[in-house]
């Protein structure tokens, strides 16, 4: 791993990746009748009033258990700005009457109904319908394919770079 000197600290030095500015490529309001209901886990997987990561194909998405309004959202887990797979860990809230998150990085807030940027309208993210059933929680979802070619990663180890064989064992803290 790369280490880099930020205010005085140490931190693993990430890829800088470019922002995505724009309307969000696939979402809820494309949805036709190819997609489908998909089980991504019990509701008892995901922690009350904040959200967890899924992976559909090459894909992750955020799901949310908002149980502070008694309703569940999905997300792209990528934030634009730096395309971070961290939306699932990020705060959830209100925006005066409409649910957000903000990304825990950067603190980019997006309305968690429609995806939308809060704090940078250039900045959104695709929005999934979801419904629970039977305790388990699914969601509407393109194929595979079609999610994959409009939010997939093709870096299965994610934002490490290929660098994720475990930690270090000559970490220098």
């Amino acid at each position: 791993m790369k280490w880099e000197q930020v205010r005085k600290q140490k931190k693993i030095a990430l890829d800088d990746l470019p922002t995505i500015i724009g309307a969000a490529k696939i979402g809820k309001s494309k949805a036709d009748d190819s997609w489908t209901w998909v089980d991504v886990g019990a509701v008892d997987d995901f922690p009350q009033n904040g959200g967890g990561a899924v992976k559909i194909g090459k894909t992750e998405l955020a799901v949310y258990n908002h149980s502070a309004v008694g309703k569940w959202y999905a997300t792209q887990n990528s934030c634009p700005h730096k395309q971070l797979q961290v939306l699932s860990r990020g705060t959830i809230g209100l925006h005066g009457d409409q649910p957000k998150v903000a990304c825990p990085i950067h603190k980019n807030t997006y309305n968690l109904d429609t995806g939308k940027g809060i704090s940078n309208p250039g900045l959104n993210v695709a929005a999934f319908e979801v419904k629970t059933d039977g305790g388990r929680v699914l969601l509407n979802l393109p194929p595979v394919d079609v999610l994959d070619t409009a939010l997939g990663r093709d870096d299965v180890d994610g934002n490490c770079g290929g660098a994720c064989g475990g930690p270090s064992k000559e970490l220098d803290w």
